[in-house]
Order: C-alpha cells, then structure tokens, then sequence
C-alpha cells in the first residue's frame, strides 16, 4: 500500500501541469498544485513519513481519533507548525484535527478556538454519544487542555457564538481556517472570511468523494466558483478528498449575494433551525465551558419587554 501512495506521489511530483481539480473527475490522490510556495512543504510532508508530523498524525489514527487521512492531519500539522497567528476550527467532532493542531503550535501558544455543535454519532469508524464531552476528554487525556484553546458548542451561524470567536481572537486574523462540519463549506467561508488574515490557509474537507452525493456536492461548486473569481487559490487536495487552499482577496458583496439568496429560496436548514429543543441545549453546555458570552438571546423577547430590565440581570458581564 505504501509503495502504491509512493508511485502516485511521484507522479504527481514530477507533473508540471497545475490545473485545478475538478471534483467530478477520476482524481488519484495526492495531488499538489507545484506552483503555489506552500506546495514544498506539502510534497515533504507526504515523503517523510518518519518525521514529527506523520509521526503524530498516525498516533491520532491509531487511536481511533479522526475519520481524517494520516496525510491530511500530517500536512495540518506543518501548517500549524507554520502559523503565526490564531486558528480556527469548524467542526471538532471528537478531536482528531483538534490534537494535531494544538500538539503542533504547543511552544508558539497560537490561539485555538473549535467550534463543534455537539452530536450523538453511532457510525461504525468512529462513534460518540457526546461530541462535545469527547473532544474535551480527548484534549485533556493527550495532555493538550490549555486557557489558549477554546471550544465553542454551537452553530457557526449563532450570535453569541461568532461573539466569542471575536473575544477570543481579540482584535487579530486568524492564519489557518479549518472545517469540516456539515458541508455547508460557502456559509462558514461567507460569515468567516472577514476573520481571516489575508493569506490565510484553508482547509475544507470533503471537497471530493469517490461516490456521486454527498457532501462534495455542495462544497466542490462553491469552492471552484471562489478559484474561478480568484477570491482563492489551490495548494493541494489529499487524501481523502480534503482540499487545501489560500484565501487571496475577500469576496465581493455582489459575489456572495447569489449564495444569500439561495439560502432564503431554498429555505436552508440554518435559516429556521432554532428551535426550542436546541436553544435549550445551547445555554447550559456554554455555561459548562465558561464561554465568555452565552447565548441569552435566545430568550422571549416579548418576555423580556414585559420584565423590563429584570430580564437582563442574568447576562453575563465580560
């Protein structure tokens, strides 16, 4: 199996050609776009399977931590090596991405902040009945816990939550944009982009999957639609499916207008989600995590006009 990743390795090395993928096509991977500058690093990355980083990416896979490639969390690994800045993460699940991020920026103390809604999962290759309590419990286990990391239980497009990412980042860019949530990769990037430093890395898993359906069919439209207007650019896409890239400009508000307008035809799910039963599971677990901010507004606001002031005695101060 090694020889057979090697051969394709050095075929794609030796590849002059840098066209962009197309995630409809047959794709043999790893495919590195040579002509980006983090694309060295990368090719070294997937050669030195003796150093620190595949080293520690193939405990994390060892131990049953991520649903990631060994050479995905490898190469997540060397760019958090590289990052000066904070990071952050969208969709922890039980933490697998979160360790090789944290293990990596340990002597730099980079701000980390994950974002993870909290799932019951009973698929085979990696189960949880707390996403949330997994990923805390695998962070202190791997002797990573640190004030510098911050988990978020939450959607990416709560107030509250986008408020404490904000505290958190206190005034700086985030270097290093992680998600690998729910595949709605264009309503992270849109809400985000503003977060990021220019230049910053992305991460976007599933961007192409060997069987039609399936996350990819939302992330891989939106991602080739930002590389055609040159909001972003390809460094490589790994193993299995994971696409990395480099956000080059902000998009354009009449760029993302078309996205915004979908979401309120189509009645996207984040659009209407906030039911009772989520709103009531949001509070007591950022109260649990001593998030800075809680999303109080989540309360009646009619029944907050009828209190008056009252209603207001519970929030937090910063």
């Amino acid at each position: 199996m090694l020889q057979l990743k090697a051969r394709k390795l050095l075929r794609v090395l030796h590849r002059r050609k840098s066209d962009h993928v197309n995630h409809k096509d047959v794709v043999h991977l790893p495919k590195v776009n040579s002509k980006h500058p983090k694309s060295a690093m990368l090719a070294q990355t997937l050669r030195k399977r003796d150093d620190k980083a595949f080293v520690f990416a193939t405990r994390v896979k060892d131990a049953q931590k991520s649903m990631l490639a060994v050479e995905t969390l490898a190469a997540i690994y060397n760019l958090a090596c590289e990052c000066g800045g904070p990071i952050i993460e969208i969709g922890a699940y039980i933490g697998g991405a979160t360790l090789a991020l944290l293990e990596a920026t340990r002597k730099r103390r980079n701000i980390v902040v994950s974002v993870e809604f909290g799932v019951a999962n009973d698929r085979p290759e990696i189960s949880t009945k707390d996403s949330v309590a997994d990923l805390q419990r695998n962070v202190e286990s791997w002797g990573l816990a640190d004030e510098r990391h911050v988990v978020l239980p939450g959607w990416t497009l709560e107030a509250w939550l986008a408020g404490n990412i904000l505290l958190e980042l206190a005034g700086n860019r985030a270097d290093l944009f992680v998600v690998d949530s729910d595949g709605f990769v264009e309503r992270d990037f849109i809400y985000f982009h503003p977060l990021l430093n220019d230049g910053a890395i992305l991460v976007f898993d599933d961007y192409w999957q060997p069987k039609a359906g399936g996350k990819s069919e939302r992330i891989a439209p939106f991602v080739d639609d930002m590389l055609s207007r040159g909001v972003v650019s390809e460094i490589a896409l790994l193993p299995w499916g994971t696409w990395f890239g480099q956000l080059i400009r902000r998009p354009r508000s009449e760029e993302i207008e078309p996205y915004r307008r979908k979401w309120r035809q189509e009645g996207w799910p984040w659009l209407d989600f906030l039911d009772q039963q989520r709103k009531a599971q949001h509070l007591p677990r950022a109260k649990e995590l001593k998030a800075r901010l809680l999303p109080f507004q989540f309360t009646d606001h009619k029944s907050n006009i009828e209190k008056g002031p009252e209603a207001y005695k519970g929030i937090r101060a910063i």
